[in-house]
């Protein structure tokens, strides 16, 4: 994300390719989640200028939208409550490194 930003203000592009094939899993706990998580929000905050103070919550809510909508037509009822926990323990371990950025805390 920091380097796209980086890139694009250098003036060069960045291409989203929507065909592109990815494998992409992490597996993580929910303790591991939210301490992604945090980290995550604790460097948007500290570099949002960079970012163009893009609302991380707006992105994050279109995600969760789409995944959810693909796994309840698909009939994956208990991967729909997984993923809402996951949700829950993201948006919380990223408003807390935010206010921990905010607040001066390391």
């Amino acid at each position: 994300m920091f380097y796209a930003a980086k890139v694009i203000q250098s003036g060069y592009k960045v291409a989203y390719v929507a065909e592109a094939k990815v494998l992409h899993s992490h597996n993580f706990t929910l303790k591991q989640q939210y301490k992604r998580n945090y980290i995550e929000g604790y460097e948007i905050e500290k570099h949002k200028e960079l970012l163009g103070n893009v609302s991380q919550e707006s992105e994050g809510l279109k995600l969760v939208k789409y995944v959810s909508k693909g796994l309840l037509s698909h009939g994956r009822v208990l991967s729909f409550i997984r993923f809402g926990f996951d949700c829950v323990v993201r948006l919380m371990g990223s408003k807390a490194g935010r206010k921990a950025y905010l607040n001066g805390e390391d």
